[in-house]
């Protein structure tokens, strides 16, 4: 892999396709300290984020002419070290990462048994050292304040970036485990004031975010990308460069919309007992749809109309319960314990979760630092009729170009960083909780 990208220009340093980059290092240390500048026998990088996960994944493949796994040598203590830039508008980005390796999964020889060609992926530094820690105390206050603790206490990172602070309050004993799984375990009862769950994930820009569903949603979009086949301008011009960047290059789609499998999991109703043993009572609470007013499409993914047994979806409670055991005496004032996160939010945050499967699609776009996990987007997706019969038809000269039931905002719940050959692609697979279209 070349440090100059063939879609770079070597005079001006504009990029000729939005996918163009340039690698600043790739940088291999083995256990003695030793650093080593591959980046000339990198032929692919992938970078992987999702909003599901707690650090990046990095996987890269080389082709190796001067018997580096020995002479080196390679013996699964090492780390990478990644710089890249890449041009946005008159902007630079650029990425500076680090990864612990964690294991060489591919190794091979051509033909020329002179050349060998191997893999390897890595972690994040803060999930790396999880793995050789166990924590086991007593905590209480804010599970945000909690999760902040380990992240600078025994992770020793400063990653961490709370976008706005839950309302859940917890006492109670953290069981041995390692510091991430900790953080995973009280992220699962965090919610804000709308019981919307929060999402513990990381960035290509470094970061750790603790984010709520509802500060994810509620985001300004931040590109709109078209899907269509055909380019109306001068190639190489500033015009031709964003109409490519806004082009949805492959899009294929999990529509999902079958309620079954999503009313069992508890979308749309539920009902969650719980028995208390300390005043030996048991109670239960109902949950009924009504979240639109904090989702991106702002419509109702059921409807009222489709009955089962002469009732709406929403309120078929049997379609998903959950016991819960729990003790009003085990502690004075606001603190909860587990149990009682879980009873305080009512099914709601498990419905916020289930819902966000509503519609999928995975895209393809030429890469861009900014398309991260936990970004918003809005993607345009043309009607399936020739606009002719379309205006003939539906006799509507100003009906529309786009499929509004598709088309709209999405959250991107994973983004795959792609460098190879001198080319630059993510592919994302966009989520949404509701419809834009009214039901």
């Amino acid at each position: 892999m070349n440090n100059i990208s063939r879609n770079i220009t070597s005079g001006k340093n504009e990029s000729i396709t939005p996918g163009a980059y340039r690698i600043r290092k790739i940088e291999l240390s083995n256990h003695l300290g030793l650093i080593l500048d591959i980046q000339n026998i990198v032929v692919k990088t992938v970078i992987t984020e999702s909003i599901y996960s707690n650090t990046l994944i990095c996987s890269i493949t080389v082709r190796d002419e001067s018997n580096l796994m020995q002479d080196f040598p390679l013996i699964g203590q090492e780390k990478v070290s990644i710089r890249m830039t890449s041009r946005h508008g008159n902007d630079e980005q650029e990425i500076n990462l680090l990864f612990y390796i964690t294991e060489y999964p591919v190794y091979g020889r051509a033909k020329n048994e002179r050349v060998q060609a191997w893999s390897f992926s890595g972690i994040s530094e803060h999930a790396y050292l999880s793995q050789f820690k166990k924590i086991s105390r007593s905590v209480t206050g804010l599970t945000s304040d909690v999760i902040q603790n380990i992240f600078t206490s025994d992770l020793k990172s400063d990653k961490l970036v709370i976008t706005s602070p839950p309302i859940t309050s917890f006492q109670g004993i953290i069981n041995t485990q390692t510091p991430l799984s900790a953080a995973e375990w009280l992220r699962k009862k965090t919610h804000d004031t709308n019981q919307a769950p929060y999402y513990l994930f990381e960035t290509l820009q470094g970061k750790v975010q603790l984010a709520s569903h509802t500060d994810l949603v509620a985001q300004t979009p931040y590109f709109d990308y078209i899907d269509g086949r055909e380019f109306n301008y001068t190639p190489n011009t500033k015009d031709d460069y964003l109409q490519q960047k806004h082009r949805i290059l492959d899009i294929s789609s999990d529509l999902k919309m079958g309620k079954v499998f999503q009313a069992m999991d508890g979308a749309y109703a539920s009902e969650n007992f719980y028995l208390d043993i300390g005043n030996k009572t048991f109670t239960s609470t109902q949950f009924s749809y009504n979240l639109e007013a904090n989702s991106l499409g702002k419509k109702s993914p059921i409807s009222s109309a489709f009955t089962i047994d002469d009732e709406p979806i929403n309120v078929k409670y049997e379609s998903h319960y959950e016991h819960v055991s729990t003790n009003a005496f085990s502690f004075d004032g606001t603190q909860k314990n587990y149990n009682e996160l879980k009873k305080n939010s009512g099914g709601i945050t498990q419905a916020f979760v289930e819902n966000l499967e509503t519609t999928t699609h995975d895209i393809r776009l030429f890469g861009d630092f900014s398309l991260n996990a936990g970004t918003v987007i809005t993607i345009k997706i043309p009607k399936a009729i020739d606009p002719v019969v379309q205006k003939k038809v539906l006799h509507r000269e100003k009906y529309g170009e786009f499929d509004d039931h598709i088309s709209g905002n999405y959250l991107i719940a994973s983004a795959i960083h792609t460098f190879e050959n001198g080319n630059y692609f993510t592919s994302l697979k966009i989520k949404r909780d509701s419809f834009t279209i009214d039901l």
